[in-house]
């Protein structure tokens, strides 16, 4: 059996991007504007730098770099390092651990969308060292709600879709996984995930 934890928001706290908004004075909508850098070829879409940079595609200062040339906003630190601060969730980590316990053959993995400072400080923190196998956006150059997201995974893992469980605190995550046949618990507390899982 595979079970499939995302981090932000299940394993530690979710990120509140509504402090890098701030810092910049902009509103998010605004922010996420300002990531689309229109093609110079008039039949051909533009960028999403924001998308390139969750993928990998994009180191922090170069997202940064493009997005100071797009915006006109002076970038006076990277804010998504600077303010992410998360915090364990014990409660899931005690769940990560019972399911370790009650079958010890039994594959737990992260599966999560994050970006290149993130997945270095969780690195530093220690935060993925409760899994087998840690699968990042920034490193596997696919995300979430992406179906493909789920079938590298699976593949890697060398798992079916029906051996596979997977937690997220987003529905439309959940949802894209569930389309797949893995079956799947919208993220609200560990107590309702314990119950779920039956521990």
């Amino acid at each position: 059996m595979l079970y499939i934890f995302d981090i932000g928001g299940v394993v530690t706290s979710t990120f509140d991007y509504g402090q890098v908004f701030k810092r910049l004075g902009i509103s998010s909508d605004r922010f996420y504007e300002l990531c689309k850098i229109p093609s110079s070829d008039p039949d051909k879409e533009g960028r999403d730098i924001w998308e390139e940079l969750q993928c990998g595609w994009l180191t922090n200062d170069e997202f940064w770099a493009l997005f100071k040339k797009n915006s006109g906003i002076n970038i006076e630190f990277d804010y998504f390092r600077m303010l992410f601060h998360p915090e364990l969730l014990e409660e899931t980590v005690e769940i990560i651990r019972d399911l370790k316990r009650r079958d010890p053959s039994c594959r737990v993995v992260a599966g999560t969308n994050t970006i290149q400072s993130h997945y270095e400080i969780h690195i530093e923190r220690g935060d993925y060292v409760f899994f087998d196998n840690t699968y990042a956006s920034n490193k596997i150059h696919l995300s979430k709600p992406g179906t493909d997201f789920f079938k590298v995974i699976l593949e890697a893992e060398g798992v079916k879709p029906e051996e596979t469980f997977f937690t997220d605190d987003k529905a439309g995550n959940c949802l894209a996984a569930e389309s797949l046949g893995l079956d799947t618990y919208c993220f609200d507390n560990a107590a309702g995930l314990r119950k779920k899982l039956g521990l």
